[in-house]
Formats: structure tokens, C-alpha cells, sequence
């Protein structure tokens, strides 16, 4: 036990090789016994209600894949849901599928109109680091913070101090 400013402490218990083995909020460790939680049983007899998943519920898990695959359906199902290309577009860039979340954000561009896109586009050219494209995207977007941090990036990437 430490003494802490009148508090006590415990130093974080180390593991075999001498590390802490402290866990971080957020991390797979965390993410993992969440995972292994037991699934209610069901009464012998009685058939489980299969219940549509949320796309909230999916994003407040970080399962992009998982949002992909219900956004995705309802694509090819023809359902309305409100932004449907920009959510698409939106868990495409989460999950690492760049290419993806650009050619989404052009179906939702065509649909839009929103001079939001741009940025969000630029994002992914970033990411992908073809930053003269990342840049056009950005001049086409409106002012403000996030235009002006593209830039800046694109432009020290480029090593470009004009």
C-alpha cells in the first residue's frame, strides 16, 4: 500500500515476466470478457424471437463489420433509413475500407448535395495517402476546423511551407 496525497494505493499487481498488468477501459482485454458474457437461456420448449439488430447498438460496440452487413442489406433491400449511403460511407472509413467509404460518399453526393462530403472524402484520401487529392476534396468543402487541419496535414505530408 502507498500513501497518496491521504489516499491509499495499491501499485498495479505484475504479471510473470514483471510488466503491470493493469487494464485499460477500452481495451481488447476488456472488449473480450464482454464478449465471452453467457447469452440468456431460453425455456426448453419455446422458440427465441429473432429480433432485428440495431445499427446503434453496433456503434456503441465499434462492430463496424456488423453495421456494414445490416447497412448493406437494407441497401440491397431497398429500405428507407435516413442516410443510409452516408452511414455506409461512415462505418466503411471506421472499419479501414477507404475505397469503399469514397465511392459511398460519391452515391451519397449524387443524393445529397451535402458540401460536407468533400471533407469526409478527403479523410479517406488521407488515410490512403494520396494527399494532393485529400487537399483538392478539402478546398471544395466549407471553412472550418476540419478543412483547416486537412490542409495543414496534407500540406506538412507534402512538405509544402507555402
Amino acid at each position: 500500500q502507498v500513501q497518496l496525497g491521504g489516499l491509499e494505493a495499491s501499485p498495479p499487481r505484475l504479471g510473470r515476466q514483471g510488466r503491470g498488468t493493469m487494464i485499460r477501459p477500452g481495451t481488447s482485454l476488456t472488449k473480450q470478457k464482454a464478449k465471452r458474457a453467457v447469452a440468456p437461456k431460453i425455456a426448453p420448449g419455446k422458440k427465441a424471437e429473432a429480433s432485428r439488430p440495431n445499427l446503434q447498438e453496433f456503434l456503441d460496440k465499434c462492430d463496424y463489420v456488423g453495421a456494414i452487413t445490416l447497412l448493406e442489406f437494407e441497401r440491397k433491400a431497398k429500405e428507407e433509413r435516413p442516410h443510409l449511403l452516408m452511414w455506409l460511407a461512415f462505418t466503411y472509413f471506421h472499419n479501414g475500407d477507404y475505397t469503399k467509404a469514397i465511392a459511398a460518399y460519391d452515391d451519397a453526393m449524387k443524393k445529397d448535395k451535402d458540401i460536407n462530403i468533400h471533407l469526409y472524402k478527403a479523410c479517406c484520401y488521407y488515410a490512403l495517402t494520396k494527399y494532393t487529392e485529400a487537399e483538392e476534396e478539402a478546398k471544395q468543402g466549407p471553412d472550418g476546423g476540419l478543412k483547416t487541419r486537412i490542409l495543414f496535414h496534407t500540406a506538412h505530408k507534402r512538405n509544402d511551407e507555402t
